[in-house]
């Protein structure tokens, strides 16, 4: 279960003698808030992790010498050691942000003709990676 909740105008209750009531007159203005199932860090098999998925990453391009901190916008990120970023065929670890966003350093780009443009992916458990269209561009 994942959803984002808006603002919202809430009452508040209390327990009195195992019954909720109404507090009179009582309410609260929420943040902004996001409400997830804790489940999956409940179970210690790292295959139950869900499946991450990328939207975007911001910038899309930078220097070919790496370095500059890129931001992984997606979802079902999760707060795990083995948490890795794929640029290409390059796997660098990433920093948990939230469920939805992920940082990092960009690697320096890699040899070859076809690593200009780099496909990017993300693993939770560090073994299997997800399917993306998402790519990150070096600079010439």
């Amino acid at each position: 279960l994942h959803r984002v909740v808006r603002r919202q105008r809430q009452m508040c209750i209390r327990d009195r003698n195992n019954t909720m009531e109404d507090i009179p007159g009582a309410c609260c203005i929420t943040t902004p808030l996001e409400v997830f199932s804790h489940t999956q860090y409940l179970k210690k098999d790292s295959k139950s992790l869900p499946d991450p998925s990328i939207k975007a990453i911001i910038p899309p391009s930078g220097p070919p010498i790496g370095g500059n901190q890129a931001v992984i916008l997606g979802a079902n990120f999760c707060n795990s050691p083995n948490l890795r970023i794929c640029f290409g065929r390059e796997v660098i670890p990433a920093e948990f942000y939230e469920r939805g966003t992920l940082i990092c350093k960009v690697p320096p780009r890699q040899q070859g003709p076809q690593s200009k443009i780099v496909p990017i992916h993300v693993s939770n458990n560090g073994q299997t990676y997800c399917q993306t269209t998402v790519t990150y561009t070096y600079d010439d």
